[in-house]
């Protein structure tokens, strides 16, 4: 939270004065640098530790919408997010300094969110092209599910709709020029669809 006094230019983040209780992870995910990194269920954080060190940190939340990050995955150094509830990929560079609130960093570089996905069942990877790969399941009401391709650059993404059916991606990986999808019957807010498989 924040005060705002008559005349101040600047926000002075305070955290609030509690310890908070511990958190089910949506993932565990090793960086080339050796850091364990994770993304804990309600509040759109991430957290890293150091298992040589035991340094560790908890980041304030890496973008402006409710929900949690589902996945990471990391380039040159940089930690690429993908966050529920507004289908957001979201760049951040753990050597620069926190600015969320200026929008330097991290910054939300793409949204599929308006597209009709908003939760990143299927994870997020890099490519042997250097493009993040990611997997989505469709909005609240709706089943199918997408995959996504991002320039971390640009943040200009392709989206592949329903590629094996409308049903929603759990599972992604990159190989060789080739990606390899699992699906799901799940949807938002949905009972499990039936009369097909996954």
């Amino acid at each position: 939270y924040f005060v705002l006094r008559p005349g101040d230019r600047a926000l002075n983040l305070r955290p609030i004065p509690t310890i908070p209780a511990p958190r089910v992870p949506h993932f565990l995910k090793a960086s080339p640098e050796g850091r364990l990194w994770g993304g804990p269920t309600f509040g759109q954080t991430l957290f890293w530790l150091d298992p040589q060190t035991g340094q560790s940190d908890n980041t304030p939340a890496v973008c402006d919408a409710g929900g949690e990050v589902y996945d990471v995955a990391f380039l040159d150094g940089v930690v690429y997010a993908a966050a529920y509830c507004g289908g957001d990929i979201i760049r951040y560079d753990p050597r620069q300094p926190w600015d969320q609130w200026g929008q330097k960093n991290p910054v939300t570089i793409a949204s599929v969110g308006r597209r009709g996905y908003i939760r990143p069942t299927g994870g997020i990877c890099v490519g042997p092209d250097r493009r993040l790969y990611s997997g989505w399941m469709a909005e609240y009401g709706k089943y199918g599910g997408a995959v996504a391709s991002t320039d971390p650059v640009t943040g200009v993404t392709d989206l592949w709709e329903n590629p094996l059916g409308a049903q929603a991606l759990n599972g992604l990986a990159v190989g060789d020029g080739e990606l390899y999808l699992g699906t799901s019957l799940d949807g938002n807010g949905l009972p499990e669809k039936t009369g097909e498989g996954p």
